[in-house]
């Protein structure tokens, strides 16, 4: 029978190579970071509210992805969910409760999940905003604008506003409003009631305030007579010229350049920006210009 004899080097590699390999089975899994979640600030909420936390990892194995649980210590006050890295909340009823969060990668090692972190949600009744100061009765010329600024009381000192209004009569007045400002475009000649209220965030039924009304007189545009060419007109003016024997009225609504008569009783009114080349409203060889600051300037009368 053969036998085959190894050399001692060759040997040597052997036992090297073994060794090489041992220790790459040895090492083939390295230690997992353990994730971190960042404090949480305690909140307060408004009953029947809604609102959401960002959830902040920290993790030294930046590879790793991450997967949130939630609870609420007291469901019957609030209740958490969680949607990759963001906490929802809804309130129910006025309490205190704590959210338990946790984290965990996907390393399935034994320090996979984070320490718990909590924070508490303080949940109380929402308290009704209040208009504090009545808003006086308003004068204002036809194609003018006046802005009021609500004023608002709120014992919830961190909840934002928006003021709504209503007119009993729209084609006297316009309404508009942004934040807590209430934009008022007088429309035509005559005399409207306008109701506004504010509401808060919340969402709940007292987030309305209780409505305050005024009066608003809108007086007729202010006629600068027979329009000529170089004539200029401010919001609220205007001047009158004949198209095929009919007497139109050119003035301009704040910014707008705007042609208006009357045809069987009925009102007609068209209002373009920045410029009128042609009255093709009227068949009329009219034109108007709107200068930089708003105001328009007659160029052509028929």
């Amino acid at each position: 029978m053969l036998r085959q004899v190894i050399p001692r080097s060759s040997l040597w590699l052997v036992s090297l190579c073994a060794v090489l390999i041992i220790g790459n089975i040895g090492c083939g899994q390295e230690d997992n970071s353990q994730p971190v979640i960042e404090a949480i600030p305690d909140i307060k909420l408004n009953v029947d509210a809604e609102s959401t936390v960002e959830v902040n990892i920290t993790d030294a194995d930046v590879r790793d992805t991450h997967s949130i649980r939630a609870s609420s210590g007291d469901t019957a006050i609030a209740m958490v969910s969680a949607n990759n890295t963001t906490l929802s909340i809804s309130t129910k009823a006025e309490g205190v409760t704590t959210i338990t969060v946790s984290v965990t990668d996907d390393s399935g090692q034994d320090n996979a999940t984070t320490t718990p972190v909590t924070f508490q949600v303080s949940v109380e009744a929402n308290s009704q905003p209040v208009i504090n100061k009545a808003i006086p009765n308003i004068t204002l010329t036809a194609g003018t604008k006046v802005e009021v600024e609500v004023s608002v009381t709120d014992a919830d000192v961190d909840d934002t506003h928006t003021v709504n209004a209503s007119s009993d009569n729209s084609t006297v007045v316009d309404l508009g409003y942004f934040s807590t400002i209430l934009k008022i475009y007088g429309q035509t000649e005559g005399v409207a009631i306008v109701t506004a209220c504010v509401y808060d965030r919340s969402g709940v039924n007292n987030a309305k305030s209780i409505p305050v009304t005024f009066q608003v007189t809108v007086e007729p545009y202010v006629n600068k007579g027979r329009c000529a060419v170089g004539m200029v007109l401010e919001a609220g003016e205007s001047c009158t010229y004949f198209a095929d024997g009919a007497e139109v009225l050119f003035y301009v609504d704040n910014d707008l350049g705007c042609r208006g008569t009357e045809v069987e009783g009925k009102r007609l009114r068209l209002c373009v920006s920045p410029e009128i080349e042609r009255d093709d409203f009227f068949n009329t060889r009219f034109a108007a210009e709107k200068n930089a600051d708003e105001s328009w300037t007659v160029e052509r009368i028929p």
